[in-house]
């Protein structure tokens, strides 16, 4: 029973250990908080550029200036 618990916990350490991000400063300086940081920067980029494009297509709806179905690119 002992050797089981020990082998247990073995594994459960390898599992932990290869869950965990490595220490120390990436090749740019940066630390890996500021990777957070860095993808949380990206992800609000594409959310403004999202909510301009839809801002855009809005826009062309309000004016009239919405492409017909003849001005659609054919697929051929």
């Amino acid at each position: 029973m002992v050797l089981f618990g020990a082998a247990l916990a073995a594994v459960y350490e390898t599992v932990l250990a290869s869950q965990r991000p490595e220490k120390g400063p990436r090749a740019d300086g940066n630390s890996h908080g500021n990777a957070r940081a860095h993808a949380a920067e990206g992800d609000a980029a594409l959310g403004v550029a999202v909510i301009d494009q839809a801002s855009s297509r809005r826009d062309q709806l309000v004016r009239g200036a919405a492409p017909s179905l003849s001005e659609k690119p054919h697929l051929w």
